[in-house]
């Protein structure tokens, strides 16, 4: 049976207290990234190297960086660019920067499950994905305050902090 989440269970402040990488700017990562920044957290774009991406990021108002340094300098790391990229990005740009305490999270579970992508033990592993395409949900139409609701899917994979699901719903029990 499905659990279903509203504004009352959340707590905001456990986002904005976090710096959060969104890799990849387009249909999933605008979105993502704009509504973060307008509900308060720290957030910035990253992307390759002469990314057409990145100056729109920069054009909207987003700090951009390299995917490597945004790993770096991120609690958040969120993994927004197509399934058929992210296999090669991670080990490339990603893996050997990730630390302790970090979260990697994806729109899609393809590459975890099927394994394409396998994180080190030592960091936790989700998935949020809206049930909405990226281009479909403007800036500031989520948010503190906002009428509007978005459905969205969500997955642990792996905590290592245990702050995952089951924690999050024996906490709202409460």
């Amino acid at each position: 049976m499905a659990n279903v989440y509203y504004e009352k269970h959340g707590n905001p402040s456990l986002i904005q207290s976090k710096k959060v990488a969104i890799i990849g700017y387009g249909s999933q990562g605008h979105a993502h990234a704009l509504n973060m920044r307008d509900s308060g957290v720290n957030v910035c774009v990253a992307t390759y190297a002469g990314s057409p991406s990145g100056a729109r990021a920069k054009e909207d108002g987003l700090a951009v960086t390299t995917i490597e340094q945004a790993t770096q300098t991120s609690d958040v790391i969120m993994i927004l660019i197509p399934d058929e990229t992210q296999k090669r990005v991670y080990k490339a740009s990603i893996e050997a920067h990730l630390r302790a305490g970090q979260t990697l999270m994806f729109a899609h579970g393809f590459n975890i499950h099927f394994g394409q992508v396998v994180p080190p033990p030592f960091i936790d592993v989700s998935m949020i994905a809206p049930k909405s395409p990226g281009h479909r949900m403007p800036p500031g139409r989520i948010g503190p305050g906002k009428a509007k609701r978005l459905g969205v899917c969500l997955g642990d994979r792996q905590s290592q902090s245990g702050c995952d699901r089951n924690h999050l719903q024996r906490r709202n029990r409460k």
